[in-house]
């Protein structure tokens, strides 16, 4: 089954930092019907005229599970952008119009292979909503996930991913930055350098028998399908969507 795509308009809640430039916002679901599958995303437009000619609409993927009736959360970072602005300006209960769901990249159940999760960056956002709706489901899945980010204090969600594995036997989370920060390295346990044919080999069992699932911006889906196809990964198994960031 399709989930429709509609216009609908939510009230705002609440925005919640989660790191020192990315923020959570959360919308009143209350009172409307919406289901969407975990991994799409919705258009956002509000209303204003921006002069940066970036236009009055993003995409943004929805990072709450489809679980959540209450609420609909996305993930996004800070920027000068005019939309950024206005997002960041809205205040409780101020509506705003989605459209969606969106996307036909998502977490498809019945799919019994192992998954490999390749995120670049803000690309883990993708990712947020399959892992929660996962769990929370009490789904079998066998999944990796691998986060890679520049900097040890850019990395989101750090325990409650790992926590998620905890509880699921078949899920693991390798996070890695390629440039940990001298200031926090020594409190930095994950992996270092980037996403390589070393590291996917020293946590994936069935290499070529995984499906994978590439998430991030042009420079790191390129890179990771070049890898790939190093690695001899059939290309029927290899699943990408484009994040371009704000």
């Amino acid at each position: 089954m399709n989930f429709i795509s509609k216009t609908f308009q939510l009230p705002f809640i609440k925005k919640d930092r989660i790191t020192s430039n990315i923020w959570t916002f959360y919308f009143d679901l209350t009172g409307i019907e919406y289901d969407f599958y975990p991994g799409q995303y919705n258009d956002i437009i509000l209303p204003i005229h921006a002069e940066d000619g970036k236009g009055s609409m993003r995409s943004f993927t929805v990072t709450s599970s489809p679980l959540d009736k209450s609420f609909l959360q996305i993930t996004t970072t800070i920027s000068k952008s005019d939309f950024k602005k206005a997002l960041f300006a809205l205040k409780k209960h101020e509506l705003v119009s989605f459209r969606g769901p969106l996307g036909g990249f998502y977490l498809r159940e019945k799919e019994k292979q192992d998954k490999v999760f390749l995120a670049g960056g803000m690309g883990i956002t993708s990712f947020i909503s399959m892992l929660r709706y996962i769990d929370k489901n009490h789904l079998s899945q066998k999944i990796k996930l691998f986060a890679s980010f520049s900097h040890n204090e850019d990395v989101i969600l750090h325990q409650e991913l790992l926590d998620i594995a905890k509880r699921n036997a078949g899920i693991e989370i390798i996070f890695t930055v390629s440039n940990a920060s001298k200031s926090n390295s020594e409190g930095w346990s994950g992996e270092k350098g980037r996403i390589s044919k070393e590291l996917l080999e020293k946590y994936i069992s069935k290499i070529h028998e995984s499906l994978y699932y590439i998430v991030g911006s042009t420079a790191f889906l390129d890179g990771m399908e070049v890898l790939l196809q190093e690695m001899g990964i059939k290309e029927e198994n290899v699943k990408t969507e484009h994040f371009t960031g704000y």
